[in-house]
């Protein structure tokens, strides 16, 4: 199978901000692509189950193998863009730290979910032309 890279997303890589859209509009997936490391694991690990913040921050430092590292302020920043833009909101569960705080939790909306799987189309899709292209050793 061969794949063609198209500027489908070129686009999208320029320095202007991402499209800003409210829960139910039609804007397409493919107009949030590229995702960041960030956003994509953040949507990621969220289509998994419901977490808070700090669970968030763990997953990703682990399944990243310390490649995408996120202080609290960064992640609450980009959880805060990634509602606005309507693709993840609060979850129902709350529950409380040993310090007594209140954890906060956070699942990923329809639109992020399509948003997320939209992404990793993307990346298979250059992962296989790089393949293609003998960019990616034959392990």
């Amino acid at each position: 199978m061969t794949y063609m890279l198209t500027d489908k997303y070129s686009s999208l890589a320029t320095a202007e901000p991402r499209v800003k859209t409210r829960p139910g509009s039609s804007t397409s997936a493919t107009a949030f692509l590229p995702l960041s490391a960030r956003d994509f694991y953040i949507l990621f690990f969220l289509a998994q189950r419901e977490r808070h913040g700090y669970g968030l921050v763990k997953a990703i430092d682990e399944h990243s193998s310390g490649a995408v590292k996120l202080d609290p302020a960064n992640l609450y920043r980009a959880i805060q863009r990634l509602a606005t833009e309507g693709l993840v909101e609060d979850g129902p569960q709350r529950t409380a730290d040993a310090k007594g705080r209140e954890r906060r939790y956070y699942r990923i909306t329809e639109r992020g979910r399509q948003v997320a799987a939209a992404e990793a189309v993307r990346m298979r899709d250059l992962a296989a032309a790089a393949a293609d292209h003998q960019l990616i050793p034959d392990s």
